[in-house]
């Protein structure tokens, strides 16, 4: 009777996780996003000049269905299986938190949130995914709550401060502290004034600046004048 190949063993949710992530996201969840307009030739399109028509966004109907899928497959997998796979979900994530809608966007910080914590650290430098999530997820840092405080443009900002420490919590120490100085010089301090009458914008910013200061420590020492300005607001 033949015997199993130790470590060959896959249970039946990571074979699920597998296909999801491999087979279907490269022939179905993509051809999706290519339906809806959004293919990853759309996002450099976007930089060809005003002729070009905009990019379409998701379709509402279909967002949390995909998402769902693949935070549910994200979760199962392991590191090694992420590390493979990864050229697959690449124009995914950056799809979703890239597009227009703040809905779509919170979805596509979510799971790049998952992404990252299963992607080992060593491949997202050695790739280039680190700065690229960064230039990708930083310009949601600018996209604060109103006086009237809506739930979407709350949770779009607080998951975009989330993704961005914790992509720098993944890198290498000098690019750390280079990135923690650009989110509070670029994000917090370059946003402060027009958030300032938000107070839930304002309390996002201060909650955030108070952990990106932590991690930097010492460091932070650079931009003390600008913070004790800010607090004399």
């Amino acid at each position: 009777m033949s015997q199993s190949t130790p470590g060959l063993c896959v249970s039946p949710s990571q074979a699920l996780a597998a296909f999801i992530l491999g087979p279907l996201t490269l022939d179905y969840i993509r051809s999706v996003h290519a339906s809806s307009g959004s293919s990853a030739r759309g996002l450099a399109s976007e930089h060809h000049g005003p002729r070009q028509r905009a990019r379409p966004s998701f379709s509402k109907k279909t967002v949390p269905t995909i998402t769902s899928v693949l935070h549910w497959a994200l979760e199962r997998e392991d590191s090694p299986a992420v590390a493979e796979l990864w050229p697959a979900m690449l124009p995914v994530l950056l799809n979703f938190i890239s597009d227009s809608e703040h809905v779509v966007r919170i979805k596509g910080l979510q799971l790049l949130n998952v992404f990252i914590s299963k992607c080992p650290t060593q491949l997202l430098e050695s790739s280039g995914l680190s700065s690229v999530f960064e230039d990708a997820v930083f310009p949601s840092l600018y996209f604060l709550p109103g006086l009237d405080s809506q739930p979407e443009s709350t949770c779009l900002l607080c998951e975009a401060y989330r993704v961005m420490l914790q992509i720098a919590d993944a890198k290498p120490l000098i690019p750390k502290r280079r990135l923690l100085h650009r989110i509070i010089r670029d994000g917090i301090l370059a946003t402060y004034d027009h958030a300032s009458k938000s107070p839930t914008a304002v309390q996002i910013l201060l909650r955030n600046l108070a952990l990106t200061v932590s991690e930097l420590g010492i460091y932070s020492v650079k931009h003390l004048m600008e913070l004790l300005h800010l607090i004399e607001l």
